[in-house]
């Protein structure tokens, strides 16, 4: 087996889709507690971009595209 040449030093964000902002939002600061440090709209009403801190300078991140199914 080979060494890689390189290594990982951590996870900056995780981005995944949601289909409700507002619900993804709540769940995750009032039942899990995390904090939201920032969202946004995306240009010319295309959706949202949030983003919750999981600690370490990691954040998960979620999108909602206004014309997703």
């Amino acid at each position: 087996m080979s060494t890689p040449s390189f290594e990982l030093g951590g996870l900056h964000h995780l981005a995944l889709v949601c289909k409700d902002m507002e619900r993804t939002v709540d769940f995750y600061t009032n039942k899990l507690g995390m904090t939201l440090n920032k969202g946004f709209d995306l240009d010319a009403g295309y959706g949202q971009h949030f983003f919750f801190n999981m600690g370490g300078g990691q954040d998960l991140a979620f999108f909602w595209f206004r014309d997703a199914g």
